[in-house]
């Protein structure tokens, strides 16, 4: 028997008169939303795509199985039209039109949809998909390999501080090919909308830092161009709230990169605000505002158009491939939220974003930031590098000797990483997916095998199949994490962190204390270390102060430098060194034989804290010996 598809071409707006409701000449022009619902002739719903299960709020568990009629007026069903209807579907006539359907909760939706049999058209459609994807996987490999080169090594060039138009090429280089991966991370990301493929996460997050994150992200750009960048969050919004904060940013990342863009003079705002319903919920409203050249108003509905923009002269003043808007707009439809334009031509342009979101509790914990984890690596660590191409072998070489890695080795095929591991144990290897002759899933499976369970190295699978599945063949294959190409040295750093955490970690944790200095920074990476720069700058005098009035046995001077010191330690949180100075300066007439041991207690916690601290927060190696602390 053959089954029968709806393809659903739009959702209207959820009101009867669509005419006189608000955005619907946005909404009728751009809800091509590719969603599918399948059932047999009998109406029992066999499946149905993640577009058509977000619109209409159903999981696919709770609609399989049951009749199609599940999404219809019950007056509607006793009708003549709709028995009419039905006769016409069974002897396989197409039909079209507009429908009025009710989602869960008697949500009423409107649509523009067609309704046909499907067989062979399903199988063969199914088929396209599945080569669509080995399509979409081999070029996604094909394109990310050499740009993990290019982007990795450009970026290294760059932090050499080269200087002059060599700086400037450095850089132009790395921004030139960061720019093609955001196009083809667009690409691949507008073919999983397509497949249905593309899924939202339901998890608490902090709503303020995701703002405030693009905030900074976003600024230095802003910056360049001398616009002014600002953020304005509301008293009353929560911080903590459910939902997916990574898509979440990427829409924000792609509002604010456009205002930015299309914005020559004055200033890009984006706003926080919103309103608690009756249900508890929050309604959350983020608007990005620019002041750049605007969107004339019969081109409005085109931006969020598939390979659109307002007209051919912006696509070539300012690129782009036009599936920016296209993308954003149906990740939002995804969150059930809606996203508008309101613009004027040469006076700029607002993007709207309004979802629901449920109020959460989230822990400080999650949102602070472990200053400078990379330097509590253990670099001892034995580290082997497989990839089959030598660039790629190239930039991990690079990256890891200047994170410190000194025992590392390099191979450039399956093979030769099982018959090194025969021979000699492995911390950490880093293992590239798709090489020839044996793929790195085989290779982890041979490894494993080989180790038995002992000795059991770390292995990180390296890929540059973005696809929706990669992350899972990989740790199905018995690896231990994933990361994908091109590698940035963050994220690298934070998967070492958890296996390779160096030996003396746990004692420097009250080096800073993280929840003190939370309170300054409110997590701010930046804001973080200029707080520790300054401290450790100051620190370095009153420690050669407090050295030179001990060795002069001038113990009021040196008790005044160890009230001073304990001061701006308990400040900033440096928790060990404020418990020193706080029981030096708690000596009493008497104990002056004890100044000796506490003395060197400080200088000691003095040269961790400064061993503690990296090189590029200021403190320049030269000054530290020149204090004579130590």
């Amino acid at each position: 028997m053959s089954n029968a598809a709806l393809n659903v071409l739009g959702f209207k707006p959820q009101v009867i008169n669509k005419s006189s409701t608000e955005m619907s000449d946005i909404l009728s022009a751009l809800d091509r939303s590719n969603a599918v619902i399948e059932f047999k002739m009998d109406g029992t719903i066999i499946t149905a795509n993640a577009n058509f299960l977000g619109a209409v709020g159903y999981t696919l568990d709770e609609v399989k199985g049951k009749h199609h009629s599940l999404f219809v007026d019950p007056k509607e069903k006793d009708s003549a039209a709709y028995a009419a209807f039905w006769e016409k579907l069974n002897q396989g006539v197409y039909q079209a039109a507009e429908f009025r359907r009710f989602g869960k909760g008697g949500k009423e939706i409107w649509i523009e949809a067609s309704y046909k049999e499907t067989d062979t058209a399903r199988i063969a459609a199914e088929n396209a998909k599945e080569a669509r994807g080995e399509f979409l996987a081999n070029m996604s490999h094909e394109l990310r390999t050499p740009m993990n080169g290019i982007i990795g090594l450009s970026g290294i060039l760059a932090e050499m501080n080269l200087g002059g138009e060599r700086q400037n090429l450095a850089e132009a280089v790395n921004s030139s090919a960061r720019n093609l991966l955001i196009l083809l991370n667009d690409i691949l990301d507008f073919s999983k909308i397509e497949a249905g493929e593309l899924t939202i996460e339901s998890i608490p997050f902090d709503l303020h830092k995701v703002v405030r994150q693009i905030e900074s992200l976003q600024s230095p750009m802003a910056s360049q161009k001398g616009l002014v960048m600002q953020c304005h969050i509301d008293d009353h919004v929560p911080r903590g709230v459910v939902g997916d904060p990574t898509r979440l940013q990427q829409v924000l990342n792609n509002l604010v990169s456009n205002a930015i863009k299309f914005t020559e003079h004055g200033s890009v705002t984006i706003r926080l605000g919103g309103h608690e319903n009756a249900q508890g919920q929050f309604e959350v409203r983020i608007a990005v505002e620019d002041t750049g050249i605007g969107v004339p108003k019969d081109k409005q509905a085109q931006v969020f158009e598939k390979f659109q923009q307002a007209d051919a002269s912006t696509s070539r003043k300012y690129g782009g491939t036009g599936l920016g808007l296209a993308i954003t707009k149906n990740i939002v439809r995804l969150m059930d939220g809606v996203i508008a334009i309101d613009s004027e031509e040469g006076k700029g342009t607002t993007m709207t974003v309004t979802f629901t979101a449920a109020i959460a509790q989230i822990e400080d914990e999650q949102d602070k930031t472990d200053i400078l984890k990379t330097i509590t690596l253990n670099t001892d660590a034995a580290v082997l590098i497989v990839d089959d191409h030598p660039i790629n072998l190239l930039f991990m070489r690079n990256m890891m000797t200047r994170m410190g890695f000194n025992r590392c080795e390099e191979v450039s095929s399956g093979r030769q990483a099982i018959d090194l591991c025969h021979s000699k144990h492995y911390d950490i290897i880093i293992m590239d997916c798709q090489m020839p002759d044996m793929d790195g899933f085989e290779t982890a499976a041979h490894i494993r095998e080989l180790q038995n369970g002992k000795d059991r190295s770390v292995i990180i699978a390296a890929t540059a199949d973005a696809m929706k599945g990669a992350a899972e063949k990989c740790l199905t294959a018995g690896m231990d994490a994933y990361i994908s190409k091109p590698i940035e040295k963050d994220k690298l750093c934070a998967i070492l962190h958890r296996y390779i955490p160096g030996n003396g970690e746990q004692g420097a944790r009250d080096i800073f204390n993280h929840d003190h200095l939370y309170e300054f920074t409110q997590g701010d990476p930046e804001m973080e270390k200029s707080i520790i720069a300054m401290f450790v700058d100051n620190l370095k005098n009153d420690i050669a102060a407090l050295d030179k009035s001990f060795q002069a046995k001038d113990y009021q001077e040196w008790d005044s430098w160890v009230h001073k010191i304990y001061g701006a330690c308990s400040h900033v949180g440096a928790a060990a060194m404020a418990d020193i100075c706080d029981r030096a300066q708690s000596l009493t007439d008497g104990q002056e034989g004890e100044i000796p041991v506490i003395h060197a207690k400080i200088m000691a916690e003095y040269q961790r804290i400064m061993d503690f601290v990296p090189d590029d927060m200021g403190v320049e190696p030269q000054t530290r010996a020149a204090t004579g602390a130590g």
